[in-house]
This record gives C-alpha cells, structure tokens and sequence, in this order.
C-alpha cells in the first residue's frame, strides 16, 4: 500500500515518517521511550499473561535458526539503513481477488464479497469498485529478497494472485529462493496456473514451504461461512498440500 509501520501489531494506524521511525528504532538500542510506551502496547500485555508475544517470538529465532543473523542486524540498526536488510517480508499483494465470500472477511481483502456489498449499497464500501488492483513493480523487492529468509504470502485468495508467482519466481531468478522459508496462506478451493506454473512447481525450489489452510468448520458449515467453497474439494487440496 505504501505505508510503513515498524511491526505488523503496532497499536494504532498513525503514518510513520523517517523521523519517527528513526526514534523508534533508537529508542530500541536504548530499551525504552514514550514511542514504544506508546505503540507497543500488544506485546507488552501479552507478555504479562503468556510466555509468548510477537516480539519475543521473532527474538526467539535468532538464538535458533537465525543465529547467524544477529550480530549483522544489530550492526546494520546502527547504519543509515540506504541498504534493506530485512530477514523476513509479508507480501500483501496489490490485488484484493478473491472467489469466495467469507462471512469473517471485509472487501479489502475480497473481491467477491465487495461485490455483495455493491449490490446492497453497503455503507462500508462508499462508492468504491469491488475489484480492486494496483501497480507493483516486483523488481522493486530485489535488494530485500538477496537477504530474506522469510516470505509470507497473502491475498485476496493467494493462490489466486499472479503477482505472488511473480514474487516467487523472482526469488528463484535471483538465485534466492532456497535461502527462504515460504508461507502462504490460502482457501484451498484452486490450483491454477500463472504462465504455465502452479503452486507445486514453486514448492520445492524454496528452503522449506509452509501451507496454511483456512478452515473453520467442517462440512457443509464451511461451505455456509465460507460461501462459494465445496468442503470435498477444500480437503481434497489440503490432502494434496500435505502430501
């Protein structure tokens, strides 16, 4: 979208300038500060009632299997940051297609159910279209792709998206992709094909893929919540997933 946020459960929806992400950031090698007291809020309370948080989750990996990784990124905290040096990226794709109509789910993230709100003149969707699709440049993610180790992939229906193939097949391009840890995130419902490929031709050219299916309920309750899929052919996906 082109907005920058620090973390992904940051508290609040304020537009982060370079100055106050360069407060921020300091107010990390120092330990303390009115802007994390401020913004860190998520973490801080899961911590007081779990073992785990955001945070410590992802200071986790670098006593784990990021080990490696620490001493470089604590040194790259104290540059002027010209280079990226981003370990892990969440690519939310410029396009919010989607095939089904979940019940949970808002316009931004499908298309389909921006539709319905279309049709009944949702207050929610004020004029906009139901499909909606931006620019991207996938060339503009080489500098951070040379150093990622974890890519996330979202949606719309994710699996559905060209611009994640896209993505994909860059880091396999680069000469990357078996550095990276893959996730996507998908409704299971299609497997199709961008530029002759599927999801399985990608799978194992990367480090490790992780494949998470969303499914709430079994059966015709899922059909029902997640309106347009057909619980035989979601589990017949996921079955292929895992095999």
């Amino acid at each position: 979208s082109g907005n920058t946020k620090p973390c992904c459960v940051v508290k609040g929806s304020d537009d982060w300038n370079s100055d106050q992400i360069r407060n921020f950031r300091n107010e990390f090698l120092i330990g303390d500060g009115t802007l994390i007291r401020k913004y860190c809020a998520v973490c801080v309370e899961q911590e007081k009632y779990t073992t785990e948080s955001h945070r410590s989750m992802y200071l986790s990996r670098f006593y784990g299997q990021w080990k490696g990784y620490k001493e470089p990124l604590e040194r790259y905290l104290e540059t002027d940051w010209e280079e990226p040096y981003i370990l892990t990226l969440e690519y939310c794709a410029p396009d919010n297609y989607c095939n089904l109509s979940c019940n949970m789910c808002s316009p931004a993230n499908s298309s389909s159910l921006a539709l319905e709100d279309l049709k009944i003149n949702h207050e929610r969707m004020d004029g906009k279209i139901a499909h909606v699709k931006r620019e991207s440049n996938i060339k503009d993610y080489d500098l951070i792709l040379q150093n990622l180790r974890e890519l996330k992939l979202t949606g719309g229906e994710t699996l559905a998206i060209k611009e994640n193939y896209d993505l994909m097949n860059r880091a396999v391009e680069l000469g990357v992709a078996d550095n990276i840890d893959l996730m996507i995130t998908t409704n299971a419902t299609l497997i199709p094909k961008f530029d002759g490929k599927n999801i399985f031709y990608y799978i194992p050219l990367f480090k490790s893929v992780q494949i998470s299916v969303s499914i709430e309920f079994w059966g015709e309750m899922n059909d029902y919540l997640r309106y347009g899929s057909k619980w035989d052919v979601v589990l017949g996906n996921a079955h292929r997933f895992a095999e």
